[in-house]
């Protein structure tokens, strides 16, 4: 990730990393999950989109930085103790240069992914997309993108797009599932799985102050109609 060559280099928002609360739920404890994802089901791309993408998409995060806000848990509002992150949350909206293109390899590899999980197609839903932002303690507890009965019901797919400043400034913020399958955040990489399978972040150490230092999806889901 790349994309502070002017002016001084930003800061983390106020109120990041002042959460050192970690998720140590157990993932026995969690929600029975059908048994097909006690073994997880992950489609992920390296070498997604290449460096010169990388360099927009960082550039245009340095220069929004200041839309970040801190992530909700559903419905719930802030919640520190299941959730400490940072989101820009439509991307869209605020004319992402980047979007368009990432949409369509999204697209591109979702036939391969519904036959990696041994799911039929299905068409998609025009669907948004935002940018996360984990810094230093950054982490999200263990959950599911998609509930029957809410406003999430629609979704089929989660799908979240790497990046991160080369060389790594960070430790940690490994996506987890119920199987102790670790995917680890590698800059461009893509990565596609089912919306209502279990999982967490693990939380997130950062060397320095520089949101451009921390670890960055930009991620969404796909949707079917309703």
């Amino acid at each position: 990730m790349t994309g502070h060559e002017d002016g001084e280099p930003p800061s983390v928002p106020e109120g990041a990393g002042d959460s050192p609360v970690e998720d140590t739920t157990s993932a026995d404890a969690q929600p029975t999950m059908p048994e097909r994802f006690r073994q997880s089901l992950v489609y992920t791309v390296a070498d997604a989109m290449g460096g010169e993408f990388q360099h927009e998409v960082g550039t245009w995060l340095h220069h929004n930085r200041d839309r970040l806000k801190r992530a909700r848990v559903g419905t719930h509002g802030v919640d520190l103790t299941r959730r400490a992150a940072w989101l820009i949350e439509d991307v869209d909206a605020c004319h992402a240069p980047f979007a368009s293109a990432l949409r369509g390899r999204v697209l591109e590899e979702l036939g391969a992914a519904c036959k990696h999980f041994d799911v039929e197609p299905f068409d998609v839903e025009p669907f948004p997309m935002q940018a996360t932002m984990y810094h230093h303690h950054g982490f999200y507890a263990w959950h599911r993108d998609r509930y029957e009965d809410t406003v999430t019901a629609q979704r089929r797919m989660a799908w979240l797009y790497y990046l991160h400043a080369e060389p790594r400034r960070f430790m940690g913020g490994e996506l987890e599932f119920l199987d102790g399958r670790l995917v680890d955040p590698q800059t461009d990489t893509l990565v596609i799985f089912p919306a209502e399978q279990l999982h967490r972040v693990r939380a997130v150490e950062c060397y320095t102050a520089g949101v451009e230092d921390a670890r960055w999806t930009i991620n969404g889901w796909l949707e079917t109609a309703p």
